[in-house]
């Protein structure tokens, strides 16, 4: 059993600096966004090692969008795709004995993905690209609305 400490893993852009937006964002371990954070490579490397050989996972985290994000990544990146395969899933609300029991009891055979698609779109690079595209295409909206109703008056002034 160890722990992923929070969010092992972050977004960031494909490729070097831009002035304009970019839309490619890929996983990468969170020390290489915040290089203060030197922690969480001991935790990915400590996570990885003992990964190896290890024929079931069992995420164990929150569940809500966040832990089930925190688990998926973790098992992805730094144990490996094949992992995701092996993974179960443990629901529960409250850390008593009696219910983190039945939770391992009764677990799910796989990681609930639906969660994890859910808070894959809520990360705030994810968000802020999404808000920009949504920006782009109401902009492009009102300048054809500009356009077609400037060129209907043209029309209407000719005729």
């Amino acid at each position: 059993m160890v722990s992923a400490l929070g969010h092992l893993y972050a977004l960031t852009q494909v490729g070097g600096g831009w002035t304009y937006p970019v839309y490619e964002m890929k996983w990468v371990p969170a020390s290489q966004v915040d290089r203060t954070n030197t922690r969480i490579k001991a935790y990915i490397e400590t996570i990885s090692t003992l990964s190896r050989g290890v024929d079931r996972f069992v995420s164990a985290c929150d569940y809500d969008q966040e832990g089930s994000l925190i688990a998926y990544n973790t098992l992805r990146y730094a144990v490996g795709d094949h992992s995701l395969g092996k993974s179960s899933r443990m629901l529960y609300s409250t850390l008593t004995r009696t219910d983190l029991a039945e939770s391992w009891e009764n677990m799910e055979p796989t990681l609930d993905y639906h969660v994890i698609a859910a808070g894959k779109t809520t990360r705030p690079p994810t968000l802020i690209c999404l808000t920009i595209i949504i920006l782009a295409v109401i902009k492009q909206v009102i300048k054809r609305a500009v356009i077609t109703r400037s060129l209907y008056e043209t029309v209407m002034a000719i005729t």
